[in-house]
């Protein structure tokens, strides 16, 4: 831009050096009209003085060369009067190259707003991105850290299944223990009851060997059935668990009238019914309060929706 100026201001001091000039020549050539008007009135006067020949012919020289001056004059006056239409066209440059510059102001300031348009949207485009980066970077430390907790939680899990499981185990062992007790109360009672049956059995046997001569062979056949049954009631006391739960029975419909014995066979029956519930409810609760927080199945309703 100062160049341009520079150039517009150089191009204005010439117009004025060339008007300036214009104007002197304009002056000089006033100046020789002048003159040339003076010289006709000489010549006027002299011609009407002096009819002398020599006078005319010298003037008439002096006019030639008056007149060839004036016609050098004329044809100088004429090339700076051509010469001054360059100024003008060059004005008419000066003039558009300011059009073509204040074009070029235009474009380059648009430029510039498209520039400040370009910054600004790159300048929040670094701050999405720094906000993502930041976004991403909080989101990564927060599944690592879920995933601690994960592999925490995980393990302590497992070590709750394990503890689970073993109390379980002994929670098993205990019942399986405490049926095993029970039985072996019910199987004692039943074997007092079995044993006061013989020694009535006994005493009735002796009463008729006392009225029977062969009273030596039945007590013998007595004793020996009653040995048999006093093994037969040992040998149902060390078998399984489901041995024990239907040798009381055996022994008590074998041994005694039904009528007898059904007040028991109540009794039993009740403790064995309450024992099952009090198993089901004790189940129950293992399940909800250990088994259902920990992600362990029951296994009481997997057998359920089995059957």
């Amino acid at each position: 831009m100062q160049a341009k100026d520079h150039v517009i201001q150089q191009l204005q001091i010439a117009l004025r050096a060339q008007l300036s000039a214009l104007e002197r020549q304009e002056k000089i050539n006033e100046d020789v009209r002048q003159k040339l008007m003076h010289k006709e009135q000489e010549k006027d006067v002299v011609e009407s003085r002096d009819k002398n020949g020599d006078s005319i012919q010298q003037l008439s020289s002096d006019l030639r060369t008056t007149i060839s001056d004036l016609q050098l004059k004329l044809d100088d006056w004429k090339f700076d009067k051509v010469s001054n239409k360059q100024p003008e066209t060059s004005q008419e440059r000066v003039h558009s190259l300011e059009a073509a510059l204040q074009m070029k102001e235009k474009e380059f300031r648009q430029q510039e707003k498209c520039c400040r348009e370009l910054k600004a949207s790159l300048s929040k485009k670094d701050q999405l991105l720094r906000l993502a980066e930041t976004t991403i970077r909080s989101v990564f430390s927060r599944q690592e850290a879920s995933f601690e907790v994960f592999e925490y939680l995980k393990g302590k899990m497992e070590q709750d299944k394990s503890f689970v499981r073993k109390t379980l185990a002994d929670l098993n062992n205990e019942i399986v223990d405490s049926k095993f007790d029970i039985c072996v109360v019910v199987a004692l009672q039943i074997t007092c009851i079995h044993t006061e049956t013989i020694g009535c059995s006994n005493h009735a046997a002796l009463r008729s060997l006392r009225k029977n001569p062969d009273r030596e062979k039945v007590f013998q056949g007595s004793h020996k059935r009653s040995r048999k049954h006093c093994q037969g009631g040992s040998e149902s006391i060390s078998d399984d668990d489901s041995s024990r739960d239907e040798s009381p029975y055996f022994w008590l419909r074998a041994r005694r009238p039904q009528e007898d014995l059904s007040p028991l066979i109540n009794e039993i029956g009740r403790l064995e019914e309450n024992w099952r519930r009090t198993e089901a409810r004790m189940r129950a609760e293992i399940s909800r309060r250990v088994l259902s927080p920990i992600g362990i199945p029951n296994p009481d309703e997997q057998q359920q929706q089995q059957h």
